[in-house]
């Protein structure tokens, strides 16, 4: 893949997760917020709920709250995906590409976050049609996809962190031989 179009897309990529992390989501936490009365987060950003949890936060969100929240999960979440694991395969793909090309496969790590993300958006999307007859069930795979994506999401994010500084070493290292 050539460089400069590698850039450009990570940059696109980058600048729609600012948008989503720091004005979409945000925007609609307040109003989901306002709807409540108090100040809540979306469920999961939690790396893990009981079902009593659960049942007290779709509470306390009321109906105008869950139905902002349904929107939020049935819409935007189901985008979000798409753009952190798109920026996270692509600089992936360009570290491994200039460290350990042997390693390629490692691209797809960003793929078991992304998949859980999905699960866990559509079982979002169950419990709040569900309320208030939320099963234990449900909110024990729902809570489970939850603290799995975040391990995966740490896991990737150490890998990036990792090669970063592998490539660092190696840049370095190349550097100071050609000094």
């Amino acid at each position: 893949m050539n460089t400069k179009y590698l850039k450009i897309a990570a940059e696109l990529f980058f600048a729609l997760l600012m948008v989503f992390t720091f004005f979409i989501f945000p925007l609609h936490q307040i109003k989901m917020s306002n709807a409540a009365g108090e100040t809540v987060n979306f469920i999961d950003l939690k790396p893990y709920y009981t079902h009593q949890e659960a049942i007290d936060y779709f509470k306390t969100l009321n109906a105008e709250g869950r139905q902002i929240h349904r929107l939020v999960t049935g819409k935007i979440d189901m985008m979000y995906p798409f753009v952190y694991g798109g920026l996270l395969m692509l600089i992936l793909f360009s570290l491994i590409r200039k460290i350990i090309p042997k390693f390629k496969y490692l691209v797809v790590c960003p793929l078991l976050i992304m998949l859980l993300d999905f699960c866990e958006n559509f079982n979002t999307l169950g419990m709040l049609k569900s309320y208030p007859s939320i099963t234990s069930f449900q909110t024990t795979i729902g809570s489970t996809f939850t603290f799995f994506k975040w391990i995966a999401l740490v896991m990737t994010l150490l890998l990036v962190l990792s090669l970063s500084l592998v490539y660092i070493y190696y840049f370095y290292k190349n550097r100071s031989k050609n000094v």
